[in-house]
């Protein structure tokens, strides 16, 4: 009887009397997609996956993120230094004396008044979801949305009308579970959003 003679081989057949060359051995590394080490050839997890944090890395950007390892590109520019502290740039400071008390989400809470937020529902979702923001004024609209190794997945652009935006957004056939990052512009908006797919 042919088969795999080798015991120490997850697929050993005690029946087999000639080996036909066909054992097949455990591999170990990470077997983790979404990781930054991911080995495709391991049957076996040691342990070993690790995972970057992506974001804007560049400490004179408006949305520097000092947890992000790899830039993403989604840096944004152009309101200006925060020189006293307070979390309103310069150019914006309602309060330039400091007489009120610091609010540390003050940039935050002027970017959602400002330019509006960004919704993706739902979200985790199997591989199509929504996205909806208000829109102040027409414009062209440029859509990318990239998976945790940078690569670009999906995009595409279009001209909208100002008020509310909705859209319906799906991940191409051969898309992974995980974690992806959705970027959109128009005039001088920027939208970042995490989007997590977990299929059933």
């Amino acid at each position: 009887t042919y088969g795999c003679t080798d015991p120490s081989a997850y697929n050993y057949d005690p029946s087999a009397t000639m080996d036909d060359g066909s054992c097949m051995y455990d591999s170990y590394g990470c077997t983790d997609p979404l990781a930054d080490n991911y080995d495709p050839s391991a049957t076996v997890d040691d342990g070993s996956c690790y995972f970057s944090f992506y974001g804007c890395t560049d400490p004179s950007a408006d949305n520097y993120d000092p947890i992000a390892q790899i830039d993403d590109g989604s840096c944004t520019y152009g309101l200006g230094p925060d020189t006293d502290g307070d979390g309103y740039p310069d150019s914006i400071d309602p309060d330039p004396n400091n007489s009120l008390v610091p609010d540390p989400y003050s940039l935050a809470k002027y970017q959602a008044l400002t330019y509006g937020t960004l919704k993706v529902f739902p979200n985790p979702n199997s591989g199509a979801f929504m996205i909806q923001f208000n829109n102040r004024k027409a414009g062209e609209m440029f859509l990318q949305l990239y998976d945790v190794t940078g690569k670009l997945i999906h995009q595409f652009s279009t001209r909208i009308d100002a008020g509310q935006y909705e859209n319906r957004i799906a991940l191409p056939e051969g898309s992974y579970d995980g974690l992806y990052y959705l970027t959109i512009m128009i005039n001088d908006q920027r939208f970042n959003e995490r989007v997590t797919v977990i299929r059933p």
